[in-house]
């Protein structure tokens, strides 16, 4: 598996659960926590997600799987309510019809100054991956994975020593196989020391600018954010950063 992200890691730790006896190596050139997984948000929500048709399918079947993961209560995955807002009357996207929980938003959904908003609401679960990252690494290891930290510059590197590779890398794929197409959508949150929030709230705005969300955690409340296509810059902007807390 290239890449110790979530999905790397999440990937890696579903193999080595199956009956079938693998042997699961984690080649990656960053580890926790210094992924891009450690900076997200990690709300389950299928933000950006394609294609439309099995979104869906694949969301529930993931939601139900984080929830299973909430029972262990050193995840860092937290039970909680998601509530999706618009500026206008708006249809549901597609894969809501596939997750049993949602529902229309209430009043109660809607904080000050956005009672005129609508919207939807889902029972759905949070990653803290100041938490959860760790407790990946800890499965994995448990189960008899190997971690090598080596920076590759293509799959053909570790086709030689191995039989299957999963590419789980990221920001790294466009490199790995030679991709000019694929490109990152950069998202900066602000982390805060705050502790008054029940229900992570999203609201879509008019335009990717207006975007707002607020997504509590364990002991920190994340807020957000961007959506820069093809930005590639891995540090935090001084102008996003006072754009977010103006919203």
């Amino acid at each position: 598996v290239v890449g110790c992200g979530i999905i790397g890691l999440s990937t890696g730790i579903t193999l080595l659960q199956q009956h079938v006896k693998y042997k699961v190596t984690i080649v990656a050139k960053d580890l926790p926590p210094n992924t891009t997984s450690n900076k997200a948000a990690a709300v389950w929500f299928p933000y950006l997600a394609q294609p439309a048709d099995k979104i869906g399918r694949w969301s529930n079947y993931t939601l139900d799987y984080l929830k299973k993961e909430s029972d262990f209560s050193n995840s860092g995955v937290i039970l909680q309510r998601a509530v999706e807002l618009y500026p206008s009357v708006s249809s549901d996207p597609e894969w809501t019809l596939h997750v049993p929980t949602v529902e229309k938003a209430g009043e109660k959904d809607k904080p000050k100054g956005y009672e005129k908003t609508n919207g939807f609401a889902v029972e759905g679960v949070v990653a803290d991956t100041d938490i959860y990252l760790n407790y990946l690494l800890q499965l994995f290891s448990k189960l008899g994975g190997r971690i090598v930290q080596r920076e590759i510059k293509n799959l053909d590197e570790v086709f030689e020593t191995h039989n299957v590779v999963i590419n789980c890398s990221g920001l790294g794929a466009r490199q790995l196989v030679n991709d000019d197409t694929i490109y990152p959508t950069r998202g900066q949150t602000v982390v805060v020391n705050n502790k008054k929030f029940a229900t992570t709230v999203m609201y879509e705005g008019h335009s990717i600018e207006e975007m707002v969300y607020i997504v509590p955690r364990t002991n920190t409340t994340v807020l957000g954010g961007t959506a820069q296509e093809n930005n590639w810059n891995l540090e935090a902007d001084s102008v996003d950063t006072q754009n977010i807390l103006r919203k």
